[in-house]
């Protein structure tokens, strides 16, 4: 259980645990980042000091979706 709540499926079907920075993001259906896919994210907003950094769930594999409020 613990597994399937703090990891993600990678494109070769891994489930990756986050040990660094990352475990530090926060989803949003409005994200201040993207994902590239590439193991790193963009910011797509501006994120000014004291700001949470977030990101879109929704575009790792889910077996489970969930709609945003």
């Amino acid at each position: 259980q613990v597994i399937d709540k703090y990891s993600y499926i990678d494109e070769n079907g891994h489930y990756i645990v986050s040990w660094d920075n990352a475990k530090y993001i926060n989803h949003s259906c409005d994200p201040n980042t993207i994902s590239t896919g590439y193991g790193f994210e963009i910011a797509i907003k501006d994120i000014y000091p004291g700001d949470e950094i977030t990101d879109d769930y929704g575009i790792f594999n889910l077996e489970q979706g969930f709609t945003c409020e």
